[in-house]
């Protein structure tokens, strides 16, 4: 990334937006992808039983909220408060990449949906598949979270201020 930046010669102001870009994207990945826990006894914890309950485990139904979907790491916890920190939370986690991707990368309008899908697909992707491989993770996987993440990148992708910037 300092070689991108050294390549352009585009300033400080440049400069300086390129490395909180770099801290926030190293950040969203420390959010949502750690901590990873290997089980002692793996790789003998995977079965298709746990395989199968890990797939169940996954909210597939758009917009559902119901209660049997759970969090391994807070199994007592009140679901209808962690559904808002979740929406909340999301939309917060990727509203600096709808500012920053339009900065770095020119992006046509209606590119910037499919990148936005990508990163929502990618998060819950990555975490699907660690859970899979591992048999056990903190974190759970939803297409909600999909639809929040993308939609904050499309919804706050402020590239007229690109103008403002460049």
């Amino acid at each position: 990334m300092i070689f991108m930046i050294r390549q352009r010669k585009r300033g400080l102001l440049y400069e300086l937006l390129s490395i909180l870009f770099g801290l926030y994207i190293i950040a969203v990945l420390d959010a949502v992808f750690f901590p990873i826990m290997i089980p002692d006894n793996w790789p003998a914890n995977l079965n298709a039983a746990d395989t199968r309950r890990a797939l169940q485990q996954v909210n597939w139904t758009p917009f559902h909220f119901g209660s049997t979907i759970r969090s391994s790491a807070y199994p007592e916890a009140d679901i209808q408060r962690f559904q808002w920190f979740d929406i909340i939370g999301n939309i917060l986690l990727t509203i600096p990449l709808g500012f920053g991707l339009p900065y770095f990368v020119p992006l046509k309008p209606r590119t910037i949906v499919w990148v936005a899908l990508a990163v929502g697909i990618f998060f819950e992707g990555t975490q699907l598949l660690i859970k899979l491989v591992c048999g056990v993770y903190y974190h759970t996987v939803d297409i909600n979270d999909v639809i929040w993440n993308g939609s904050s990148i499309g919804l706050y992708d402020f590239s007229p201020f690109e103008i403002f910037f460049r």
